[in-house]
């Protein structure tokens, strides 16, 4: 039984696009993820910060206060890394807004580009570089990714 009789590529004519989601649904995501990052660390103060306080509790302030800010950056970027990877480009955020996540072609982060994104948001500053227009942070750019809106975008699944 032949599926294809013409014997061309079905698939060949079949053209990805995306748009890139508006500096709004990015900023509407940035803040939701941020708040879901704020219950979630405390949250692991509650459990852990009895722990970490007593280990850092003979350095002084400005010691103390250097090593929360950095453990905060690791941390948010550990989860937001996560929250990707197990969602498939997807946080909070972007569920509500209707966006995503994706590779340059259209085809779904994989987990280990994922876990790259929420590195690069470990970088101090590194929010400031979505004030562009269209809004292209950091953590797109060196990842090779985009976040566009799911509804507009014809993506590869």
């Amino acid at each position: 039984m032949e599926t294809n009789p013409t014997g061309q590529d079905l698939l060949s004519d079949f053209q990805v696009q995306l748009y890139q989601a508006n500096g709004n649904l990015r900023f509407v995501n940035w803040l939701l993820d941020r708040c879901l990052f704020w219950i979630f660390a405390k949250g692991f103060n509650y459990l852990w910060g009895n722990f970490l306080i007593t280990a850092m509790y003979n350095e002084e302030y400005w010691v103390r206060y250097t090593m929360n800010l950095f453990f905060s950056f690791f941390l948010y970027g550990i989860f937001m890394g996560t929250i990707e990877a197990l969602f498939r480009g997807k946080t909070l955020g972007k569920l509500v807004t209707g966006t995503r996540a994706v590779n340059w072609d259209g085809s779904p982060l994989s987990p280990g580009k994922a876990f790259l994104r929420g590195l690069c948001r470990m970088v101090p500053f590194e929010p400031l570089s979505a004030l562009d227009k269209p809004p292209f942070p950091w953590h797109d750019r060196w990842t090779k990714t985009c976040v566009i809106e799911e509804k507009k975008s014809v993506i590869i699944e």
